[in-house]
């Protein structure tokens, strides 16, 4: 994290908004998979935008990231396909390589064969949501639209942007990002955005924790670079203004 911000303040800052405002410490010790899946996309973020010195570790990461999440949940699958979408998009159009994109995706495809394999010996049907319907419930609360939606974007008490500054941070920093970065922000809306929509809409699930603050921990690591832009830019602006 700290390539993209380059600011110890805005660690130290962060580190305690992090500690007292944020939904991650929560999951740590709890057996709930977010927290081991915020560092598996911590891990595979760092194997795109900022790789290991040895070619085989990223690789390794991103299969073994992308390819374990959804294991953790269904749900993870969104964060998954957008992972694996921006690692595409890199190595085409910045490494213009090949041969690693051809490794990870062979590999993901043999993986996700048990993975969906596991659904059709229960239910009957290879897709994840089966287990739902097997039980009676919708896999999509579509019915909680357009009131649900922003009901549960703004709630006070369980809201994602009152609740967890997070969120505002990360959505000042999608718009600071794509003036900046505009390509660099597109990839990060496509493992960003599907997740955090799918967020607020309310998908049927159940814990001690309140909703949409476990949801918000496994990509926490993207809610962090959005944020960092938006912090780099107001102070790159300052810097300007002092030279003035």
């Amino acid at each position: 994290i700290y390539n993209w911000i380059g600011s110890v303040f805005f660690m130290v800052v962060f580190l305690f908004l992090f500690m007292f405002l944020s939904p991650v410490p929560d999951f740590i010790v709890q057996i709930y998979p977010e927290a081991f899946a915020c560092l598996l996309t911590l891990l595979v973020l760092n194997a795109i935008f900022y790789p290991f010195k040895l070619d085989w570790v990223n690789v390794a990461v991103i299969i073994g990231g992308i390819g374990f999440l959804p294991w953790l949940h269904q749900r993870f699958i969104l964060l998954s396909l957008g992972l694996f979408v921006a690692f595409v998009v890199e190595y085409l159009s910045n490494k213009k390589r090949y041969k690693p994109i051809i490794i990870v995706g062979s590999f993901l495809f043999f993986m996700s064969l048990p993975y969906f394999y596991f659904f059709y010996s229960i239910t009957g049907s290879p897709l994840p949501h089966s287990l739902y319907t097997l039980y009676g419930e919708s896999f999509t609360r579509l019915n909680v639209l357009p009131l649900g939606l922003f009901g549960h974007f703004f709630d006070w008490e369980q809201g994602i942007i009152w609740l967890f500054p997070w969120s505002l941070f990360a959505l000042t920093g999608v718009y600071r990002c794509f003036k900046i970065h505009s390509k660099k922000a597109w990839m990060l809306i496509l493992i960003f955005m599907p997740y955090f929509l799918m967020t607020c809409l309310h998908i049927s699930w159940t814990g001690l924790n309140p909703k949409p603050g476990k949801y918000l921990v496994a990509i926490f690591p993207i809610l962090l670079i959005f944020s960092s832009v938006s912090y780099t830019h107001l102070r790159a602006h300052e810097t300007v203004l002092d030279l003035v």
